[in-house]
């Protein structure tokens, strides 16, 4: 197994941990009292980061403006856990290639 592949199954893994740990801390919140609301993206990344995607000239530029916006209006947990599908189909891509 090469250097890439194991970095992008371990990356691919915790993708889909993070997705499952934050689609149960929002259900927490619910048990709590708190109104069911899973975390948008957009709003995730705009606190921790103080980006949000939709505000990027860079991506209008690019046409990639729209699809930045669906981003930024996906659950979290959505985003986390198709992330983590696609770093594990590419960790297996990076196998496969690698094979002589």
């Amino acid at each position: 197994m090469s250097s890439w592949s194991a970095i992008l199954s371990g990356a691919g893994i915790v993708s889909i941990f993070c997705s499952i740990l934050s689609l149960c801390l929002t259900f927490l919140r619910y048990v709590e009292g708190d109104a069911w609301a899973p975390t948008r993206t957009g709003g995730f990344l705009l606190h921790v980061f103080g980006v949000n995607l939709a505000d990027i000239p860079a991506l209008d530029l690019l046409g990639m403006g729209s699809l930045a916006a669906l981003v930024d209006d996906a659950y979290l947990y959505q985003i986390l856990f198709i992330l983590g599908l696609l770093m594990l189909v590419c960790a297996a891509m990076t196998r496969v290639t690698n094979r002589d």
